[in-house]
């Protein structure tokens, strides 16, 4: 999962830092040529990726259980018959009785869904997300009118989002060891001081404008460690074991990952609004104020519901 956070990491903000600078040095043109490549790259990827299912056609293989129906079949019914009384084999017996319990487990995967653990996981992969995203809208306007910074410069900015994302393979790592509780929690605690700081960045020198990097890579970093250990914690939080009143071992992975995607998606829709909001009615001093105070509001629950680490967990069971 570090991995995997660590691209999505880089792709959300290398695209800023990219276009910013072709759009300075190449023109607007050039933003579509780089973009219209990259998707016939992915979907060149997607094709080959894509494998074929494997299934048997039948040819040359004897079916002995296979009845057809045609007006050669003698005594169709009692063939059918038959098949019904005899013995069924082990496999046979599996299919039905899950056929059988669909709807139970169906009802077993719901109330995965809804435990306090995986709303949790989905809560902080919003919350990331919401205030990462609120610097695509304001962030480019307040160091262009601010600080009087060009495009190119704006660009690299969001650089130092993005580049302690690099880490994330190792913090994946120190996630399996000792359970997502402890890192999103300081993921969450470390960027808030570092976004109520930004209030003190208003004008363009030199020691300011260091102080801006340094504060954007502890935000990054902080937020890297949660969305790492945040992806992987809606795993672990379906391989739990059930409570002992639920029967159902039903685990719904695809669907889980569909509604994180989905938190993702709603704090990139949320995000910018609310960044736009309040930077025109109160100021860039009281947006990082309440994205800090956001921050240190989301680690509650993540110190309350989120996993322990697998010795701790393997101790209570």
């Amino acid at each position: 999962m570090g991995y995997a956070s660590l691209s999505m990491t880089l792709g959300l903000f290398a695209g800023p830092s990219v276009g910013g600078v072709l759009y300075e040095h190449a023109g607007y043109y050039a933003l579509f040529i780089v973009a219209y490549s990259l998707i016939g790259l992915d979907v060149l990827l997607r094709l080959v990726m894509i494998q074929k299912t494997g299934r048997s056609k039948g040819k040359g293989v004897e079916q002995p259980d296979a009845i057809v129906a045609s007006e050669a079949s003698p005594l169709l019914e009692e063939a059918i018959q038959d098949r019904n009384n005899r013995p069924h084999t082990e496999a046979e017996t599996h299919e039905r009785r899950d056929c059988q319990n669909q709807p139970e487990q169906q009802d077993g995967a719901k109330w995965r869904l809804l435990r306090p653990r995986m709303l949790t996981a989905f809560w902080a992969c919003f919350a990331q997300n919401f205030v990462v995203c609120t610097f695509d809208s304001v962030l480019p306007l307040f160091l262009a009118r601010q600080l009087d910074w060009q495009t190119a410069a704006i660009a690299l900015m969001f650089l130092a989002i993005s580049l302690p994302s690099l880490a994330a393979p190792i913090v994946g790592h120190l996630s399996d060891r000792y359970g997502a509780r402890l890192p999103a929690a300081i993921g969450f605690l470390l960027a808030t001081p570092a976004l109520v700081a930004l209030r003190f960045v208003y004008r363009n020198d030199r020691k300011q404008v260091a102080l801006l990097i340094v504060l954007f890579l502890l935000i990054g970093f902080a937020f890297g460690i949660v969305m790492t250990v945040m992806m992987a914690e809606v795993s672990h939080a379906l391989s739990e074991p059930a409570e002992a009143s639920n029967p159902f071992v039903h685990q719904p992975l695809a669907q889980a990952y569909g509604l994180m995607n989905m938190a993702f998606a709603v704090g990139t829709f949320l995000g910018p609004l609310w960044g736009a909001y309040m930077m025109t009615k109160f100021g860039w001093a009281q947006l990082t104020f309440s994205l800090g105070l956001f921050s240190a509001v989301s680690a509650i629950p993540v110190l309350i519901f989120s996993g322990r680490r697998a010795r701790d967990r393997d101790g209570s069971r």
